[in-house]
């Protein structure tokens, strides 16, 4: 009968005192789908890594990530097509005991799917812990990203660029560490003032934003969108994943290059990046008009820039797909507290 320890073993319960070190104990566990850890699954990594400790002993890391939001689908620039945010990123340390406060607990999962639609957000993710009459005892939410911005407020520059600064704001909040966007569109009249390039909008902190349409005005004369890349993640770590390029080349680019990477399996505080540009251009069937996809843990999902004329758009423009955002994720990394001396 499974019968796990949640009180320290006898001589061991002291605490460190002096410098410690943490000792990690076996690999850590990832979880891309919704489902459940029990107290049971925990004692079984324990003792399969020679882990003899109690759960008041034993720390339990905890990564959360929300789904990504997806991109926005227009052919207007002049007030920005954005890509999605990401989603938002919680961690927390605990006692596995805290976690687990009685034998039969469960840890219930629910991961966050990125946004699939124009307006979706891409969904949270959740983790907690219930007592016997299902009341919740510990509980864990990251909330997924924002779409780009409505596609119906897009059509009116001051709406949209309010809508997405309000977005930024919200997702700053809850983690989100890159540029409002928003600021890089400019409006004088109905056109748009010159907007230098690249901008680079990564996030330091978490996931990556998806790539956005943004104006510029070339000294040439000539008014020609800036298409961003996706948004690289976690961009100050050796664990940098990229965002996908924008669809432009004259050739078809392979699409997991339009997409962003996903988040590296081996790192515990790797994750997804935004998805590119993607792009429809009625003269050009090279083109997929398809946003590029959040990479999974949190990317956001890519802008499609419509290359055409106000008829032609709203003939196809049910066919278009904003870049789906990256689902999230749920990680989870135990270890003890070990004395120096």
């Amino acid at each position: 009968m499974f019968r796990p320890s949640f009180k320290p073993k006898s001589g061991s319960g002291s605490a460190a005192f002096g410098p410690v070190s943490e000792v990690e104990i076996g690999t850590f566990l990832s979880f891309q789908e919704s489902g459940k850890w029990t107290a049971e699954d925990a004692r079984n990594h324990l003792d399969g890594n020679d882990a003899p400790y109690a759960f008041d002993q034993v720390y339990a890391d905890l990564i959360l990530i929300g789904g990504g939001g997806p991109g926005t689908v227009n052919r207007d620039y002049s007030s920005g097509i954005f890509g999605g945010f990401p989603g938002s990123v919680v961690r927390r340390r605990i006692l596995l005991s805290e976690i687990f406060t009685e034998a039969d607990s469960e840890l219930m999962i629910l991961i966050g799917i990125g946004g699939r639609k124009y307006d979706a957000e891409g969904g949270t993710t959740i983790v907690e812990t219930y007592d016997a009459a299902f009341k919740p005892i510990f509980r864990l939410t990251a909330f997924g990203g924002s779409a780009g911005a409505n596609v119906q407020v897009l059509s009116d520059p001051n709406i949209g660029l309010a809508m997405q600064s309000f977005l930024h704001e919200t997702a700053a909040i809850l983690g989100y560490r890159g540029h409002d966007l928003s600021s890089f569109v400019r409006t004088f009249g109905y056109r748009n003032i010159y907007i230098p390039g690249p901008v680079g909008f990564n996030n330091v902190d978490g996931p990556g934003i998806g790539g956005s349409v943004l104006p510029t005005h070339q000294s040439s004369g000539g008014d020609y969108p800036y298409r961003s890349p996706g948004g690289d993640s976690n961009c100050f770590s050796p664990s940098v994943r990229h965002g996908g390029v924008p669809e432009v080349e004259a050739m078809p680019i392979p699409a997991l290059q339009k997409d962003g990477e996903d988040a590296d399996p081996t790192v515990f505080d790797s994750f997804g990046a935004g998805g590119g540009v993607g792009e429809y251009d009625p003269s050009n069937p090279n083109y997929s008009g398809v946003g590029g996809q959040g990479g999974r843990g949190g990317g956001g999902g890519g802008a499609c820039f419509f290359n055409g004329t106000d008829t032609e758009f709203q003939a196809v423009a049910g066919q278009l797909e904003p870049g789906h955002g990256g689902n999230g994720e749920f990680r989870i990394r135990l270890f003890v507290l070990r004395s120096a001396s």
